[in-house]
């Protein structure tokens, strides 16, 4: 009998001893699963530090090629990341030029390009032994051909547009990289030239924003001073128109008589529009290619 009962309770032990196995087999697996459940925003965090550090200096030095991209796929990436205008809203997660920077960096671009437009205006404007209108060569566009009309088939470049189609032109391009490269400050990021003290890149889009707000200065500064110019033309056309010789009344710098006298910032709209809708995607192609 004793026997017996010592083996019943071997078996209930037994039975017992089951249930708590499967408890903790099911504990166990409960832990491996709230294990990999903070493993994995461990994983893509170290998959996104690794991606982050093969192309954050890509994007930085505005790179043609990302790693894993086709033609179409590299050319859509250069577009949208190094866009003035695009790039605002469609550029990489990654990158390291966000929406604010690009913003201030576009409001750099559009002043500068404004300041320098107005900049050659008055210089003509004093240098009276130099007109900026006076044409330096024609270019002859189908002279035979009877669809286009004769005014459009030639080209007179004068020399206020000589003047802006090159030093201009140069001056405006040499800013806006100058800015890109210094807020981007791809020196400092991983695998540049001074990598070591890469504290200091964010000091670069600081110093944007202060050469911007000078340039901002600079542009309003031209701007009244050339609708000032435009004012004073416009009096002595219509005293010229009316044979009165009088120059009492002869607008002062800084007066301005209305709204045409901005006229220019017209054309200066017209230009920057075609030169981000159509310039820009035409010749980043070119150069892409």
């Amino acid at each position: 009998m004793s026997n017996k009962g010592s083996r019943s309770s071997g078996t209930s032990r037994s039975s017992t001893g089951r249930p708590s196995g499967s408890g903790s087999m099911r504990e166990s697996a409960a832990t491996e699963q709230l294990r990999s459940l903070h493993a994995r925003p461990r994983q893509r965090k170290m998959e996104e530090s690794d991606e982050a550090k093969l192309i954050v200096p890509r994007l930085a030095k505005r790179a043609y090629h990302l790693p894993g991209n086709g033609w179409c796929r590299d050319w859509f990436q250069y577009m949208m990341n190094n866009h003035p205008l695009l790039g605002i809203c469609c550029h990489h997660r990654l990158h390291p030029l966000k929406i604010g920077q690009r913003t201030i960096i576009f409001i750099g671009s559009i002043a500068s390009g404004l300041a320098i437009t107005n900049i050659v205006f008055l210089w003509f404007s004093f240098d009276r032994e130099q007109d900026m209108n006076d044409v330096l060569f024609q270019l002859t566009i189908l002279p035979n051909s009877t669809a286009i009309h004769t005014s459009y088939q030639s080209v007179e470049v004068t020399r206020g547009t000589a003047v802006l189609w090159t030093l201009g032109s140069m001056t405006h391009s040499i800013f806006d990289l100058s800015i890109w490269y210094i807020s981007a400050c791809s020196c400092c990021r991983p695998g540049g030239i001074c990598a070591a003290i890469g504290c200091l890149r964010h000091c670069g889009s600081y110093l944007v924003v202060g050469v911007v707000m000078v340039v901002v200065a600079i542009a309003t500064l031209v701007v009244v001073w050339r609708a000032s110019e435009e004012s004073r033309e416009q009096y002595e056309e219509e005293m010229e128109e009316m044979g009165v010789d009088d120059d009492v009344a002869v607008p002062r710098f800084g007066e301005i008589r209305g709204v045409s006298s901005f006229s220019f910032l017209m054309n200066y709209a017209i230009e920057v529009t075609l030169a981000l809708l159509v310039y820009y995607p035409l010749f980043g192609t070119v150069l892409f290619s």
